[in-house]
């Protein structure tokens, strides 16, 4: 097996260490999920899952990820890895038990129409503010989403990421639904 030494300096002492170079390749990992995995338990299709994220949805480059951590004895098999973006990959539970990250991706399921950042935003949103997107629409008037989604639109049009971040993080989310729904009190346009 092909190894890479890195050299790391702790308390004066230099420390060699060796990771090993994982052979098993993503779409060996998409093959061996395919069929094993319920419909319900990440974010994207068959034919994503080499290309989109398995917990965000996103399209990106894909880091292979071990359910069962390499430190913990987890192998390089095609079944010991899902396929992360770089920022769910740091994310992603590093437990003695693989039934967690099944269960962590399947908390983050997206419901249909729904970005995984949005959803993020909406539980910042309660976190917030001690109340869900849906309640303050209602105590608004507002029986659905459709006038929330275009004043929420154009606060987006406002807002910006931090340097290095390749979207919007959560709080700026929630932070333009607030003004958002700001927006719909200073109007007289209630329907539903």
């Amino acid at each position: 097996m092909r190894k890479f030494d890195t050299i790391v300096k702790r308390e004066g002492k230099t420390i060699v260490m060796t990771t090993k170079r994982i052979k098993t390749s993503k779409q060996e990992i998409a093959t061996f999920w395919q069929d094993r995995i319920e419909s319900d338990a990440i974010s994207i299709t068959y034919k994503q899952a080499t290309t989109h994220c398995w917990r965000c949805g996103v399209k990106k480059r894909l880091d292979r990820c071990h359910i069962l951590a390499d430190a913990l004895g987890g192998e390089d098999t095609p079944g010991n890895f899902v396929l992360l973006c770089k920022h769910c990959h740091f994310d992603n539970p590093n437990i003695s038990n693989m039934d967690v990250v099944w269960d962590w991706l399947k908390a983050y399921q997206l419901h249909e129409g729904e970005t995984f950042w949005f959803q993020q935003g909406l539980r910042e949103f309660h976190y917030i503010y001690g109340k869900t997107l849906d309640e303050e629409l209602l105590t608004l008037g507002y029986n659905n989403r459709d006038t929330f989604e275009i004043a929420f639109q154009k606060q987006l049009q406002h807002v910006t990421h931090h340097f290095g971040q390749p979207r919007n993080n959560r709080a700026t989310v929630a932070g333009a639904m607030k003004l958002a729904l700001k927006s719909l009190t200073t109007k007289d346009e209630k329907h539903d």
